[in-house]
């Protein structure tokens, strides 16, 4: 009502309040608006990192507009490395979804690429589920839902440093989730090649192999298990920035999300900053396939706090998917 003037005076910045506050407990148009405002800096400053990442959190759960947006975003390079292949693909995924105006969207993007990537690019939107993060790479045809080419194995969790043994990963994950205590001592790890990201799962209970390669392919990690809520925490953020030596000074912000089994609504998604909600205490190692990285983060952020530690190797196979473009 504040964003269209509806029964009380326009005012973005109330509308970009309370779109914060749904978008915050994870509702997805309101994740969609809060990006939407940040595209058009209406009644908050332009920023075009926060917009695809409000963006990506919607169409993560399905929502076409933002998948049909993270397209046009794609086409036109707005907030991402521009990317025809990739723009089809958010369309496929959006008329998929049943938004029509992206099948036009869709087919004019098809005629900038060829038969091959086309191919591969519908198959990568048709191996899209709801839940799962947006493609930002596309495989050849024949690669798994993930996205990545071959099969996965348990064993592509798990990666060896150069010149020595198996790394044993060590982490914790300990804080407040709306008041509710919780201890994480169980993680995974996923490192997006592409944009020098990693993906830290810390989870309550035990992550089984599979589970742990499948998060090391997909930086996705399920809020359930057998049906039942699991307490967790995903963070996804750049180690190194731009270098591949990991630098303390460099993590300026992540996507910080927590999933919690005692209450539902306690679950978060955001992204926050670094000095004002969270500090990096340690952050050492190489950021690469098979790299060893050591981390503490602290911070507190609304009703969550949190205190995260990890000495993790990263996997030796690259994911097919992370947070991109921010650094």
């Amino acid at each position: 009502m504040y964003a269209t003037g509806d029964g009380v005076p326009k005012d973005d910045a109330q509308a970009a309040t309370w779109f914060r506050k749904a978008a915050e407990l994870g509702n997805p148009t309101a994740e969609y608006n809060l990006g939407l405002l940040y595209a058009k800096g209406a009644g908050i400053k332009k920023d075009y990192v926060q917009m695809i990442a409000w963006w990506q959190k919607a169409a993560a759960q399905g929502e076409p507009n933002a998948q049909f947006k993270l397209g046009v975003a794609y086409e036109n390079g707005d907030g991402v490395a521009k990317n025809p292949l990739l723009a089809y693909v958010s369309y496929a995924i959006a008329a998929r979804n049943g938004y029509q105006d992206a099948v036009s969207y869709r087919d004019d993007m098809a005629k900038q690429l060829t038969p091959t990537q086309a191919r591969d690019g519908l198959a990568t939107a048709n191996a899209w589920t709801m839940g799962q993060p947006m493609p930002t790479r596309v495989a050849a045809a024949g690669a798994s839902a993930g996205g990545a080419a071959g099969a996965t194995t348990a064993a592509a969790a798990t990666s060896a440093p150069s010149g020595g043994g198996a790394h044993v990963d060590k982490c914790t994950a300990t804080g407040s989730m709306g008041g509710d205590k919780f201890t994480a001592t169980h993680c995974a790890a996923s490192f997006y090649n592409d944009q020098n990201s990693v993906a830290i799962w810390f989870n309550e209970d035990p992550i089984t192999p599979v589970e742990a390669a499948d998060f090391a392919i997909s930086a996705h990690a399920d809020e359930k298990k057998g049906g039942k809520p699991r307490t967790l925490v995903a963070v996804m953020f750049w180690p190194g920035g731009d270098a591949q030596a990991a630098n303390p000074a460099a993590v300026k912000t992540i996507d910080f999300s927590t999933n919690s089994a005692k209450s539902p609504l306690a679950g978060v998604q955001w992204t926050i900053e670094a000095g004002k909600d969270f500090k990096v205490d340690k952050m050492s190692g190489d950021v690469k396939p098979g790299g060893v990285l050591v981390g503490h983060v602290v911070g507190t952020y609304s009703k969550t706090s949190f205190d995260l530690a990890f000495d993790v190797a990263l996997p030796a196979k690259e994911a097919s998917a992370g947070i991109g473009c921010g650094k």
